[in-house]
């Protein structure tokens, strides 16, 4: 109970600090921070000092002195054996791989590992007063080689478009954070963007957040950081030497703290003995501050153009960091063989014991939607004098393993390779139960020394896991009425989709150009190379096969260049990218250059890689063939003077009625349905937009239309 109330209380927090950190109205030319974001990034840690539900420091590292005194070189690491972190980064970019290349990603961890090696050429040249006590760590970084469903991968997630934001705390963030990240026990999640808080401000550089099983466990333990510090070539500004603040925001991932932690003198500052108290960030490479002279070349403070060194204490604080349960899982041989890092037949005398390790432990549901797996096989690997002695048979349930609960309808088979070095172990069927509900978050699986050859000298490791299988509802549409409009007295107006896939969009007068603020994700225009919206007949398929504009400028409604739409209600397509597939949508818009833009409603497909047909029905399923909801009325004459004379297409609803709203949603008439055509009075409306929709006897709305009153 005292977990919940603390969760609790610290999504309020989460909340309230972060009520204004929305994206802001766009601003092209962008602003720069004074700090290039410092304070933003204190500000970050201290919340989550004070907030963090799991969070608990390392205790003050206490053994070692500060100068020239006491400290030989018995106390330095011994790297003979590494400790590796897989890490994805995923790349937010208007061009993509192009913008942010590969190569650009490979010489950030290269130059990462060189400041942790000790081996960067700066660690040579730290000034002599800290010699002693400068230090490196075993700690060393690779890009992933397998993604979480055990699939080869680079290790790097591209979005060809803008996102920006991750830096923000608070549930709306998390909520979009989540979409995107892999397992935080087994890869270090790296979100590369340009304005990392959604403010207009694209000289931040970036920031990471300590250990925490509250945001593992949340798939929003990550570092976010600004690709034009990131680095060489590509988008990098080729700041060599400040890029490596990379490395600083590395260390608050290992739970270092900032040597001028608390701004003073005389506090406990950043728990470790051997650097010298400075009361301020960035008082230069050689500052005398507290009455000596400080460590102003370490990695952890903010002078940029002399980052040089860790301490002998922050790498005993990053070694026991390595231990903590939100990054211990991340670097154990097992997860190494799982991300692709390191081979199962591996002869590394590093390895101590024989280990047992998996290609995946998630299997997903088949987008089949029929309780069948994706897939639906794991290779389980015996490694390092482990042999499964079975050798080309099937190990036997309660013999051999214990049983595993899984779903009715799935059933489990172990087959071992013929020289015993791994067995495949195959999950077939259909489960009966397979909405998301039905999710197996944690199935555990155990193996039993039974299944193992003779001869082995130590104990196996890991032969005990937990399996998630993971099963979706079925597939349908997300739809939502909503009324977001820009215009001149409201320029700026942001919405969030809702529905599994949430993404900020935002509508916007920006001069005399009537925009959606799309962040670069793709939509439906004149071409690849136009901004410019174009209105989709009702069912037009959308889908992989339309002229999509991604990755560019917020998409042109109206403006003195696109009249074209100007006085029309229709259908605008669009497109989210999660992970390396999209999923199609479309928008319903009524456009006008005296009245301003209006986002009316929303659908998009949740089944990912498959069109919609603009204008469908939502009630439809997906399975079935879409109806599209044609014109069910004409309104003549549009725009009016005076009256208007509705004419149905179709069936009149019985006991229904049509509303017409004000642009602000406000309900100015009533009209009873009397007769398929009917003339309506719009003498009493003042000149203007409005909104007219048709609703049913139940008051469900079937068809909305936008009218002009002169």
């Amino acid at each position: 109970m005292n977990i919940f109330y603390t969760t609790l209380l610290f999504l309020i927090m989460s909340m309230i600090a972060n009520a204004q950190q929305l994206p802001k109205e766009p601003i092209p030319s962008g602003l720069e921070s004074h700090d290039r974001g410092i304070s933003r990034e204190i500000e970050a840690l201290n919340h989550q000092l004070r907030h963090d539900p799991s969070y608990r420091p390392i205790p003050k590292i206490q053994r070692k002195q500060n100068g020239e005194a006491g400290l030989g070189i018995h106390d330095m690491p011994d790297t003979a054996c590494v400790q590796i972190i897989p890490i994805v980064f995923h790349v937010f970019h208007p061009k993509g791989e192009a913008g942010v290349p590969l190569a650009q990603l490979e010489y950030a961890i290269e130059d990462l590992n060189r400041t942790f090696a000790g081996t960067d050429a700066d660690f040579g040249t730290v000034n002599p007063v800290f010699k002693n006590t400068k230090s490196y760590s075993k700690i060393r970084f690779a890009l992933a080689k397998r993604d979480p469903y055990g699939k080869p991968t680079n290790g790097v997630m591209y979005y060809q478009d803008r996102q920006g934001g991750f830096g923000n705390i608070g549930p709306s963030w998390e909520n979009q954070i989540r979409t995107y990240a892999w397992d935080n026990y087994k890869y270090f999640n790296v979100y590369v963007q340009n304005d990392i808080y959604a403010n207009n401000v694209f000289n931040n550089s970036g920031v990471c957040w300590y250990p925490s099983t509250w945001m593992s466990d949340n798939d929003i333990a990550r570092m976010v950081y600004n690709y034009v510090y990131l680095g060489k070539g590509g988008s990098s500004y080729n700041y060599l030497e400040f890029n490596q603040t990379f490395t600083h925001e590395v260390g608050h991932y290992l739970d270092l703290r900032h040597t001028f932690e608390g701004s003073s003198c005389t506090g406990a500052g950043d728990l470790c003995d051997d650097t010298p108290p400075t009361d301020i960030a960035a008082a230069g490479c050689d500052a005398t501050r507290c009455n000596g002279i400080i460590n102003g070349e370490n990695y952890m403070d903010y002078n940029t153009a002399c980052y040089k060194n860790f301490t002998i204490d922050q790498v005993a604080r990053m070694d026991a960091a390595m231990k903590h349960p939100g990054r211990s899982t991340l670097w154990q041989p097992s997860n190494l063989v799982a991300t692709g890092l390191l081979s199962p037949n591996s002869k590394d005398t590093c390895l101590d014991s024989p280990f047992i390790s998996y290609s995946t432990q998630h299997l997903r549901e088949s987008l089949n939607n029929d309780g069948s797996l994706d897939g639906g096989s794991i290779i389980i690997y015996a490694s390092n004098g482990a042999k499964f002695g079975m050798k080309g048979k099937t190990l036997i349930t309660g013999e051999h393993y214990s049983p595993i609960e899984l779903p009715d309808g799935l059933k489990e088979n172990i087959a071992v390779s013929d020289d015993g070095t791994f067995a495949t172990m195959t999950i077939s069927g259909k489960a009966l139960k397979h909405a998301s509900n039905d999710t197996k978050a944690s199935l555990t699986f155990t193996l039993f020394e039974e299944a193992f050859a003779e001869g082995v000298d130590k104990a196996i490791v890991n032969m005990s896991t937990q399996l998630r299988l993971e099963f979706r509802d079925p597939w349908k549409k997300t739809c939502v009425d909503t009324y977001v409009r820009a215009s001149a007295d409201t320029t700026w107006n942001l919405f969030e989709l809702q529905g599994p896939f949430p993404r900020y969009y935002g509508m916007w007068k920006n001069n005399e150009v009537y925009a959606i603020e799309n962040y670069g994700r793709g939509f439906i225009t004149e071409s690849a190379m136009s901004s410019k919206v174009v209105f989709l007949e009702p069912g037009t398929v959308i889908g992989p096969d339309n002229t999509w504009n991604q990755g560019g400028a917020p998409i042109v409604l109206h403006g003195p260049e696109h009249t074209a739409l100007d006085g029309q209600t229709g259908y605008v397509g669009f497109r989210i990218q999660v992970g390396d597939a999209f999923h199609y949508g479309w928008m319903r818009m009524a456009i006008s250059a005296t009245n301003g833009c209006t986002l009316l409603e929303y659908q998009y497909n949740e089944k990912p890689n498959e069109g919609i047909a603009a204008g469908a029905d939502c009630a439809i399923a997906l399975s079935a063939e879409e109806q599209v909801m044609v014109e069910s009325f004409t309104i003549k004459p549009n725009p009016t003077n005076d009256n208007i004379m509705i004419d149905f297409k179709s069936d009149m609803p019985i006991g229904g009625a049509f509303v017409i709203h004000s642009m602000t949603g406000i309900e100015m008439k009533r009209i009873a349905l009397e007769q398929s055509l009917q003339e309506i009075s719009l003498q009493d409306l003042a000149t203007g937009m409005y909104v007219i929709s048709l609703i049913d006897h139940a008051g469900h709305r079937i068809r909305s239309q936008s009218i002009i009153k002169h």
